[in-house]
């Protein structure tokens, strides 16, 4: 397996990182996690475009220079891609500093780049009865990071501490996956999700910048009025969430998750409902290069 590093693919043991590193012991690094899928015009990746913009603009965040542009990072992924042969499965990409550091601030301004790929083989076409089947949700007693801390838009290796603890907590609860308030006691996300709630036939869900910007959330949004659902990017009330008449997560790795309850509130009859199996019968079809606007969505790694 090869590994894209700093212009040049390698093999996979050759892409190490030193124990002391800045993006080790700082968890500095940032990355993106792309979804590639058998489409009608051969494998494509999922909003590539969007992923690699949005890793252009943590590492600004972070104050990091990569050196790439999005069109050579494109470049890198689709070729990582064919050389490791996945037609199904993923690409990560890593801004990350390599150097030994142990003070806060890096010794070198050289920021790595590395694009790596994890190969599904199938096993996602295998486990299809599985994916969509409603899951559990527990409130966790952590709430999200807040944007006044750190910049919550930025994908941020050391972020992701605060989604692990409050996952960590709701499988201790029993629970499939996790749910997060925001500082202000309102709904916020999953640990690596967006959440939705329909009620009345309308689609709501935590607003931006307090929730981060989404792939996933973005082709949702984009696709509901298709299914006869307008959107309300609102703050949602944890008081709120008993009368909503469905729910469900999105990520780019798990797409739609819907959610039978939440604690102790129950969505309907446990099933997928009716907005939430449309809309990702929509999302399939987006993905699938079988909707008209799957053009702006699927970039072949042809």
């Amino acid at each position: 397996m090869k590994v894209w590093l700093n212009g040049a693919l390698v093999e996979r043991d050759r892409a190490r990182v030193s124990l002391l590193s800045h993006a080790f012991g700082r968890a500095s690094s940032v990355f993106e996690v792309v979804e590639v899928a058998e489409a009608a015009q051969g494998p494509c990746v999922f909003a590539g475009d969007a992923h690699l913009a949005r890793l252009l603009r943590s590492a600004e965040l972070m104050g990091m220079t990569p050196g790439y542009s999005l069109q050579e990072l494109r470049e890198a992924m689709c070729l990582t891609l064919r050389e490791n042969g996945v037609r199904d499965g993923y690409a990560k990409v890593f801004c990350y500093y390599s150097c030994p550091e142990l003070g806060i601030f890096p010794s070198r301004d050289e920021v790595d780049v590395a694009v790596l790929t994890i190969d599904m083989g199938g096993l996602r076409r295998a486990n299809a009865d599985g994916r969509g089947k409603p899951i559990a949700v527990g409130i966790s007693r952590w709430r999200k990071l807040d944007q006044r801390t750190v910049p919550i838009q930025a994908k941020v290796a050391g972020h992701y501490v605060n989604g692990y603890l409050a996952s960590l907590e709701a499988r201790q609860r029993g629970f499939d996956d996790v749910l997060l308030l925001d500082t202000d006691g309102n709904v916020a996300e999953s640990a690596t999700s967006s959440v939705f709630f329909v009620r009345g036939g309308r689609l709501r869900t935590p607003p931006l910048p307090r929730v981060l910007d989404g792939i996933t959330r973005a082709a949702c949004i984009e696709l509901a009025p298709e299914v006869g659902m307008e959107v309300a990017q609102e703050p949602i009330a944890e008081a709120e969430l008993a009368s909503m008449d469905e729910a469900f997560l999105a990520s780019s790795v798990g797409r739609i998750s819907p959610i039978a309850r939440i604690d102790d509130m129950h969505f309907g009859d446990g099933q997928p409902g009716p907005f939430t199996r449309r809309l990702s019968e929509r999302l399939d079809m987006l993905y699938a290069g079988r909707h008209p606007a799957s053009r702006r969505w699927l970039t072949p790694i042809a």
